[in-house]
């Protein structure tokens, strides 16, 4: 999606939706900042029930007057930990999606860029790509 593009408005859908987890990270220079929210659908208002399939919603703003900027395309099983690569180039999410601990790249546009395995064994994949993520990043 383009920047010029218009942001689609999930009010008028009719369903009752809550954040199950959700993820604010500012780009190093402050011009971008990017949020990460995990929906929870819910018939109910007081409904404990998480199970939605979903997909996480990715967007970026600017960072300087806090408009849209851009909404990521859609990937499944993200979590809702983010960061900016260092140099601002891409952003950096945790997916959860099998045994493997995976993290997947955006770019500052919302498209998807691809992604590596981090080869940790036995580890539950949302604390290794959490602590990676929040560490090096």
């Amino acid at each position: 999606m383009l920047a010029e593009s218009d942001l689609s408005d999930d009010s008028d859908s009719g369903q009752q939706l809550s954040v199950a987890s959700a993820c604010v990270t500012w780009r190093g220079d402050g011009d971008y900042v990017a949020t990460l929210v995990e929906p929870v659908a819910t018939d109910q208002p007081d409904s404990d029930e998480a199970a939605t399939g979903q997909p996480a919603t990715l967007r970026v703003w600017d960072g300087r007057t806090l408009q849209p900027h851009a909404e990521g395309e859609a990937a499944t099983a993200l979590s809702a930990v983010a960061a900016w690569q260092p140099n601002g180039r891409h952003l950096y999410v945790a997916q959860h999606a099998g045994p493997t601990p995976r993290v997947v790249l955006f770019e500052r546009n919302g498209l998807q860029h691809g992604g590596f395995i981090l080869p940790v064994p036995g580890a539950p994949c949302s604390v290794v790509a959490l602590k990676l993520i929040q560490t090096q990043c």
